[in-house]
């Protein structure tokens, strides 16, 4: 059994697996693995998107444009709630309906 993470710096951690111990018997492992990407091998970070109208209150529906200025970059959202929308959610393309 293994567990990986992704601290606040992006560093990945793996803990555990199965395979050979330093006694050369196979087992579950308490190994401790850090990967910390390098600036050449960073994934690159997308600008924090622009909405169109800006937040308020608004009294009438409207639609909501969203842009982003990063090449290639999509944009995911959610409209029940979550606060973070993931590559589950729904893929922006076009403006959206918004009445309540």
């Amino acid at each position: 059994m293994a567990a990986g993470w992704t601290d606040h710096d992006g560093t990945l951690w793996l803990l555990g697996g199965y395979g050979d111990d330093a006694a050369g018997f196979v087992a579950n492992l308490n190994d401790v693995w850090r990967y910390s990407p390098s600036a050449t091998h960073s994934f690159p970070v997308a600008a924090m998107p622009t909405f169109s109208p800006a937040e308020g209150t608004y009294t009438s529906s409207l639609s909501v444009a969203i842009t982003d200025v990063t090449p290639g970059a999509l944009i995911y959202y959610t409209t029940d709630g979550a606060t973070i929308p993931t590559t589950g959610s729904a893929q922006y393309a076009t403006p959206i309906p918004v009445s309540g």
